[in-house]
């Protein structure tokens, strides 16, 4: 498996001592186009990279990475496999022209933060038979 990459990206520091990669307008809303476009090109780039270097890769993503690494994911032709944990998925798009790859929601049923049945709805909306989402129960937005 030294082919075999998995690109689960973090983010950086924003607003403060907020660890973040999407703005919002406001609370609730959904993230603005510049900064999911900004994050989304950080995660392409690596992704193609990997993927130039003849390596395989998975991509994976927790709460905000979860939308930004499938956003990437569904954008970067040659991808694998895509495993999101507390997050949802990004709205469907004509710009999503990866080819069918298995994807993997895994959310806390008791999350507070991502409720666990929109995630699965943003999930569906995207029309993959190749897609599922698990509730864990009794889990939280950290999965404890």
């Amino acid at each position: 498996l030294r082919a075999l990459r998995v690109v689960l990206p973090g983010a950086g520091p924003r607003g403060g001592c907020r660890s973040a990669w999407l703005d919002y307008e406001d609370e609730g809303a959904a993230p603005t186009t510049g900064s999911l476009r900004a994050a989304r090109e950080q995660v392409v780039a690596v992704v193609r990279r990997e993927l130039q270097r003849g390596r395989s890769v998975v991509v994976g993503g927790y709460s905000e990475g979860c939308l930004v690494g499938l956003e990437a994911a569904l954008r970067t032709p040659g991808v694998l496999g895509f495993v999101g944990v507390n997050g949802m998925a990004p709205p469907p798009s004509d710009e999503h022209v990866a080819t069918t790859f298995p994807v993997l929601f895994v959310n806390g049923a008791d999350d507070a933060t991502i409720d666990h049945a929109a995630a699965a709805r943003s999930l569906a909306a995207l029309d993959r038979p190749d897609a599922s989402a698990v509730a864990v129960a009794g889990a939280g937005h950290g999965l404890a």
